[in-house]
């Protein structure tokens, strides 16, 4: 166990989390990390996790062996869906590799698609567990122990150089009926953007624009965790500019 750094916007655990400390009693919470491909519920290998850190700390003894049975069929069948997709399998195998070979330093990118994003506060100690994965017009950003990903695409037009009208042709009514997306700024783009919560994930979704270049952004979570790297995803988006 140890003591969290963790410093932004909370959820309900970080609610009661400080209810109980201000009351005089001692609180801890435990969490599972599960990589964000295999993110959704149920997760079985996860929750027996849990349950057997659960149980060291408060010495129950419990029996887990339903879901050790669960837990191990559940293997099997994500590594059937991996082994049956080369995409897949190959981007779980470069996932792993970048994993193994992490060095301590942040994961900015620069990539080729004439947009950067720039960690301008050097801030270590939330930036280091933060992983990228390039893609001929787009990069991801994830943590391996994060709740949720952030893709940027990028696309320019070579002709003349992008307005508010392009946006909104650009997003083509792509939001839930009812909502209107809102100006926004990210570092040097401008842009519209919305922030809801659907079919139990939550979405921030940015269409910018710089120039001849546009932006296509997108940061999905479950609902119940999003606050847990919010703050960080949009401290990223503040440092966007072409590159």
């Amino acid at each position: 166990m140890q003591r969290s750094r963790y410093e932004g916007p909370t959820g309900i655990v970080g609610v009661l989390h400080d209810a109980v400390r201000k009351a005089g009693f001692a609180s801890a919470s435990i969490w599972a990390p599960v990589p964000h491909y295999v993110a959704t519920p149920p997760n079985p290998k996860a929750t027996r996790a849990l349950l057997d850190r659960l149980g060291d700390l408060l010495d129950l003894g419990l029996d887990l062996t339903e879901l050790d049975i669960a837990s191990s069929a559940w293997e099997r069948s994500v590594s059937e869906v991996v082994a049956g997709d080369p995409d897949v399998s190959s981007y779980v195998e470069r996932l792993e590799t970048r994993y193994d070979t992490a060095d301590d330093g942040p994961g900015w990118l620069e990539t080729d698609d004439e947009i950067a994003v720039v960690d301008e506060d050097d801030d270590e100690d939330d930036d280091e567990d933060w992983f990228d994965e390039e893609e001929p017009e787009s990069v991801a950003f994830w943590r391996e122990y994060g709740v949720g990903a952030l893709q940027i695409s990028a696309y320019k037009n070579d002709d003349r150089a992008m307005q508010d009208d392009d946006l909104y042709e650009f997003s083509n009514g792509d939001y839930p009926e009812g909502l209107l997306p809102q100006f926004v700024r990210c570092g040097e783009f401008v842009g519209i953007g919305l922030e809801y919560s659907a079919d139990n994930n939550f979405w921030l979704i940015r269409w910018l624009r710089n120039e001849s270049l546009l932006l296509y952004v997108t940061y999905n979570s479950d609902p119940r965790d999003f606050t847990l790297e919010i703050d960080d995803v949009n401290r990223m988006l503040d440092t966007l500019r072409p590159e």
